[in-house]
């Protein structure tokens, strides 16, 4: 079957191509895992009741989640660099990160959803730096991370 969809890609015009591309993207996105450590944290810290994580993926919500997540995911993973952290030690950091996010969030006088919460992940750069000011430009974002994990730096 796949290969008679190819076969047929060289009869699609342009707009036809653009189309079908939006569509397996849309398919590809519902198949992106949803980060549980983060997604439990969103939910311990706002003290909303927790969606099935399968409806959420599926939910406007989670559509916002797969586009913002990345930028988070790559700022966490600078945070943490070389450290290794257990379960609850990721737990923790997604803890703090997304109480920075609310208080962020507060200070925009934003009301506190799911939805701004999905939105707001992408700027956890600067809400993190806000909070803790030049600590990662200066290379020190691991001493937040050693205080939070009870380790010298």
């Amino acid at each position: 079957m796949l290969a008679q969809i190819i076969s047929l890609l060289p009869q699609l015009t342009p707009k036809e191509l653009r189309q079908l591309q939006s569509i397996i993207d849309a398919e590809l996105d519902k198949l992106i895992d949803i980060d549980r450590s983060l997604y439990d944290a969103i939910f311990e810290v706002t003290g909303e009741y927790p969606l099935p994580v399968q409806r959420f993926s599926s939910s406007s919500n989670g559509a916002i989640w797969r586009k913002n997540f990345p930028v988070f995911d790559t700022f966490r993973k600078k945070l943490i660099g070389s450290h290794q952290l257990r379960k609850n030690e990721l737990m923790a950091l997604d803890r703090l990160l997304v109480q920075i996010l609310v208080e962020d969030l507060k200070s925009l006088g934003k009301p506190l959803t799911l939805k701004h919460i999905c939105e707001h992940l992408s700027k956890i750069g600067s809400a993190f730096d806000g909070a803790f000011p030049e600590y990662m430009k200066s290379g020190h974002g691991h001493i937040i991370l050693s205080q939070l994990m009870n380790r010298n730096p």
